[in-house]
C-alpha cells in the first residue's frame, strides 16, 4: 500500500504516504488513522481506475449493457462495443462502400464468443444502419460465416 499508519512524535497516529516527509494527516486515535488511510488508499485507487467508456449505453435483450461508439477509420464506418465494467472491446460492426460515393456497401458484424446470443449483433446492426443511411447507403451486401443448416 502507498499509505501506513505511524505513531506520530507530537503524539497520536499520522497517515503518511510513502516518499513523502509530511503526514498527509494527523489523528487522535490509531482506529481513526487506519480509517482514514484507507479512504485515502480507495479513493487512490478509484483515480487511477481506466475511465469508464464513453458513447451510447445500450441494454441487450439479456439485460446485460454495452457502451456504442464511433471507431474513426479511413474509407469506412464502424462501432465499436465496449464492456463498461471493464472497456474490453466485445463486438464490432462496420461497413465499406462498393464504390466510392455509391449507395451500397459491403457491412460486417463481429461479436466475441462470451457475448454472442445476447442481441449485441443485432444491436449493433441496426445502429450501423441507422448511420448507413445518414451517409447515403440504401443497401448492405454481407457474407455470412458460421454454422447454419438450410
Amino acid at each position: 500500500m502507498r499509505f501506513y499508519v505511524e505513531p506520530s512524535p507530537a503524539g497520536g497516529y499520522r497517515v503518511m504516504l510513502r516518499g513523502t516527509p509530511s503526514p498527509v494527516s494527523v489523528h487522535d486515535t490509531e482506529e481513526e488513522a487506519q480509517e482514514r488511510m484507507l479512504a485515502y488508499q480507495a479513493g487512490m485507487e478509484a483515480a487511477e481506475a481506466p475511465a469508464a467508456p464513453t458513447g451510447e449505453h445500450v441494454w441487450l435483450r439479456d439485460g446485460s449493457e454495452v457502451v456504442v461508439r464511433a471507431i474513426t477509420a479511413a474509407g469506412e464506418e464502424s462501432l465499436g462495443a465496449l464492456d463498461p465494467a471493464t472497456g474490453k472491446a466485445v463486438g464490432v460492426a462496420r461497413f465499406i462502400r462498393l464504390e466510392p460515393g455509391g449507395d451500397r456497401a459491403e457491412a460486417a458484424v463481429a461479436v466475441v464468443d462470451e457475448w454472442q446470443g445476447r442481441g449485441l449483433g443485432a444491436a449493433l446492426l441496426d445502429r450501423l444502419a441507422a448511420r448507413a443511411g445518414e451517409a447515403g447507403i440504401r443497401s448492405f451486401t454481407a457474407a455470412a460465416r458460421g454454422d447454419a443448416e438450410l
